[in-house]
């Protein structure tokens, strides 16, 4: 199915089916100075607010921290200054 291309004129003068349709088929709309805009249907989102692929890169990351810190792989500072000293040694 093709891609439908209108004005933003005409975008604006029925917003909602053209919303209907970008999520059907994706839609150009072409502006009055002839930049070009893309709609169409994206990746749906959890609860989180992540795209399922993010929200998985996520959910590793933290459990790599987690293995990290089960394995003794941290540092630990107690003042702002070793904090400081340990940043600045990076």
């Amino acid at each position: 199915m093709a891609m439908t291309t209108i004005t933003a004129e005409a975008f604006a003068k029925n917003v909602e089916r053209y919303l209907k349709e970008a999520l059907q088929r994706g839609l150009r709309i072409v502006t009055s100075e002839g930049q070009m805009l893309h709609i169409g249907q994206a990746e749906a989102l959890t609860e989180n607010g992540l795209t399922p692929h993010e929200e998985e890169m996520l959910q590793r990351s933290i459990e790599a921290g987690e293995e990290d810190l089960r394995a003794g792989r941290y540092t630990s500072v107690r003042t702002p200054e070793e904090l400081q000293a340990f940043l600045d040694a990076l």
